[in-house]
């Protein structure tokens, strides 16, 4: 939801153009957005890492 505010509040011409290009290809459309997948990801990695410390005793 907020990637698609930003992308409208950021203009589509001037300085901002590219940033508002990046934030309109990265919010997509619906779950299999490329953001959502990316923190997705992000997620199962910090995940992962968490239980392997936890299982090494390091946590």
């Amino acid at each position: 939801m907020l990637t698609g505010i930003a992308s409208l509040a950021l203009f589509a011409t001037g300085p901002f153009a590219e940033l508002s290009r990046l934030v309109a290809l990265l919010a997509g459309s619906g779950d299999a957005s490329p953001a959502g997948l990316m923190f997705l990801g992000l997620g199962l990695i910090g995940l992962r890492d968490r239980i392997e410390r936890g299982f090494r005793g390091d946590a």
